[in-house]
């Protein structure tokens, strides 16, 4: 399966729209990481997301918490992320967990109807329960 990119047209415009902060669960959970990106998801800030999901997603029993928590604006794009970010994890034996704390990004997956298929959390500590338990 090749992986997808995202390409950025402008990657300082990118940066000014999104960050995305990773930390790992420490030594108790070797193979866990959380990413936490805070901001606008659009077309232009997608790959900015997309790199680091992909690049862990990709490491066979890594398990991944993505926190959407801080997403200030979420472009259908980001839609689009989840659902490959789901399935990328299922091809390479990786888990991850899609905290999902806001109407800005709950309705969007409900509405498109794609929400039963992700694995989506209304609390971070379900996720990491999820995802390193």
């Amino acid at each position: 399966m090749a992986r997808p990119e995202f390409p950025l047209t402008e990657p300082g415009a990118a940066a000014d729209l999104l960050v995305v902060a990773q930390s790992d669960l420490g030594p108790e959970h070797p193979n866990a990481v959380t990413l936490d990106p805070i901001g606008e998801l659009d077309q232009v800030s997608a790959g900015l997301l997309w790199a680091p999901l992909a690049e862990h997603l990709g490491v066979p029993e890594r398990h991944v918490v993505l926190d959407l928590s801080g997403i200030e604006f979420f472009a259908s794009v980001g839609v689009k992320i989840l659902v490959m970010a789901a399935g990328w994890a299922r091809a390479h034996g990786s888990t991850l967990a899609i905290v999902v704390t806001t109407r800005i990004v709950r309705q969007p997956i409900h509405l498109l109807g794609v929400i039963d298929h992700l694995p989506v959390y209304s609390r971070r500590a379900d996720a990491l329960a999820a995802s390193t338990g």
